[in-house]
């Protein structure tokens, strides 16, 4: 009877560690550390020019190849910023009295206030305050400020396509914004098409 009472209280046992197991967490698969990402795995290679590195940047290590992401990252999202607020602010600009300030973002910078300089500045640097500390997480990967890496990865289509979208977005912002300041400083201003009268006379 007591070998049958013993077997009877392990069986309760098992069933109960059976159940508390369905309510643990489930193991999360194994992802690639950024620090050991192949260029293949990364996001960004899209079509029509696929893996684009003449220069073979992608080639200098793993390392390097994450600092590179982290800055195409960082540069495309201000450039995408900047390329809205240049069209943005000559119409609409509710900081320093913008309406009495130059259109010309070469002008405007010398016409902001140093109080205007220091609002700035103190959010470049809480900006990149977020990025030291995010470095610190075991699954960090470039540009992940949020931790959005801990809840989905690259196997989610849409999170891929997401990714994807925002490079090629803030690639093409860093082309225009390049063209916009150098035809800004060249006396051509946004609205206006510098070598216009080359560009009508071959079109024509």
């Amino acid at each position: 009877i007591r070998s049958h009472i013993k077997m009877m209280k392990l069986t309760v046992l098992a069933a109960c560690l059976a159940s508390a197991a369905a309510f643990a967490p489930a193991a999360r698969p194994a992802r690639r550390s950024a620090m050991k990402m192949a260029v293949e795995d990364m996001p960004g290679i899209t079509k029509p020019l696929g893996l684009f590195d003449p220069l073979g940047f992608s080639k200098k290590g793993d390392a390097a190849l994450v600092g590179y992401r982290e800055a195409e990252l960082k540069h495309g999202r201000m450039a995408m910023m900047a390329a809205l607020g240049y069209f943005v602010q000559c119409v609409y600009h509710p900081l320093y009295k913008g309406a009495s300030m130059s259109n010309n973002p070469f002008e405007a910078a010398s016409q902001v206030p140093a109080l205007g300089w220091v609002q700035i500045v103190a959010f470049a640097s809480f900006m990149e305050l977020m990025g030291i500390l995010a470095k610190k997480r075991p699954e960090y990967m470039p540009g992940d400020l949020i931790g959005s890496s801990e809840w989905v990865d690259n196997s989610d289509e849409g999170w891929l396509d997401y990714q994807n979208k925002e490079l090629n977005n803030g690639r093409l912002a860093m082309l225009a914004m390049a063209g916009l300041m150098a035809q800004q400083a060249m006396g051509a201003g946004y609205s206006d098409i510098l070598f216009k009268d080359i560009l009508f006379k071959w079109a024509l």
